[in-house]
């Protein structure tokens, strides 16, 4: 049947049906705001088709949106020995977990170097298969040791600053899950009034780092109740991080959202994205399009979410993205990490369209986001 006017927006419509007896065929009328009156489907213009019921709902069925796999940052040896004359992993914990002051800042550091587009923890929380026996030793003493510093402050003792902490939360799924409500317990408190949040570098480390590593759901809950406590023009890129390394990394996470929290999540990633149009491209306008990627993966929980041409919310993300990969289009110009950039754009596009092609697209959007991380996250 054919509408009495062309649609050029998503508009709600209503399907009525009236079935009297013995009358045969049901009525059936179709209401919408976007007509101009009710639009009765005509049975006796109809084309009989010769399919069953079976082959006609198979072929009516559509194909369903791709949802953006969940993203696993692998674990390799490379960061655990020496090379290029600096010392590995193990090499540092040999030295530092009989040390009476380990270094944390040190052996954090060398956590969240990434070599070969590998960590020496994977974000899964797991270790390379061929390390040895004495790497995760060393490892877990570490943890240990640590773990009793973190404690220790919280007791008005240990350390001076958050070395301790930032080692725990490199080591991803790994570290403690006390940890991460207590992280949550300083964001809440605000500057000064918790020992983990001095000072804005203190922020940084506590939201990348929950997003790091929250694993349980009441934790992830929280974080994002933390998170939607802000206003919205206050979000900078650890905020976004936070929401989107929870989102990538775990199925959980989009499961926690309703509509209106992903309608705040698009608008904030939707703002970030033209913001990066006309300006000088650096790495940290990658959280936009990171987060509108994690955001896809509500999915997981509504099927047909965010799709543009049926969701006018994915429909202004869509609209956002083409716009940021035309500016950088015009300024690729022999230019390798722009071109990559632009790439990862186009495969932002296949996804908001529910076709996304490149399983890999939340590893790269990490890659760009991981280079403008700064130490003290």
């Amino acid at each position: 049947m054919r509408l009495p006017v062309p649609q050029t927006s998503a508009e709600r419509v209503e399907l009525h049906v009236q079935q009297t007896p013995a009358a045969g065929a049901a009525r059936l009328t179709l209401v919408s705001p976007a007509f101009s009156g009710p639009v009765v489907v005509d049975w006796d213009s109809a084309e009989e088709l010769s399919q069953s019921w079976p082959e006609l709902i198979d072929s009516l069925t559509p194909e369903m949106p791709t949802i953006p796999h969940r993203l696993v940052l692998p674990c390799g040896t490379d960061n655990w020995y020496p090379r290029r004359n600096r010392p590995g992993l193990l090499e540092l914990l040999q030295q530092e977990v009989p040390a009476p002051l380990p270094d944390w800042n040190l052996l954090a550091s060398e956590l969240s170097n990434r070599r070969e587009d590998r960590y020496a923890v994977s974000s899964d929380g797991d270790l390379p298969d061929d390390l040895p026996d004495e790497g995760q030793r060393l490892l877990d003493q570490a943890t240990e040791l640590a773990d009793a510093d973190v404690r220790a402050r919280l007791d008005g003792g240990g350390s001076r600053d958050n070395h301790s902490l930032k080692f725990l939360t490199w080591l991803f799924a790994r570290c403690p899950d006390w940890v991460v409500p207590a992280m949550l317990d300083a964001l809440e408190a605000g500057y000064g009034r918790h020992v983990f949040l001095a000072d804005h570098r203190s922020r940084a480390l506590l939201l990348q780092g929950v997003g790091r590593t929250a694993r349980d759901e009441r934790d992830q809950r929280r974080a994002f109740d933390h998170l939607f406590g802000l206003p919205e023009d206050g979000w900078n890129k650890n905020q976004m991080a936070c929401a989107a390394f929870l989102l990538s990394r775990t199925d959980t996470a989009p499961m926690l959202l309703t509509r209106d929290e992903v309608e705040r999540l698009a608008a904030i990633a939707e703002a970030k994205v033209h913001e990066a149009v006309g300006n000088d491209f650096t790495a940290r306008y990658s959280y936009g399009p990171y987060l509108l990627v994690g955001l896809l993966r509500w999915r997981l929980k509504e099927p047909w979410a965010l799709v543009a041409g049926r969701d006018e919310t994915a429909d202004r993300l869509l609209a956002a993205t083409q716009r940021l990969a035309d500016d950088l289009a015009g300024r690729v110009d022999g230019k390798p990490h722009l071109d990559r950039y632009l790439t990862v754009l186009n495969d932002v596009c296949k996804e908001l369209e529910g076709k996304g092609t490149n399983p890999n697209l939340l590893v790269d959007l990490e890659s760009f986001a991981h280079s403008s991380a700064k130490d003290d996250a």
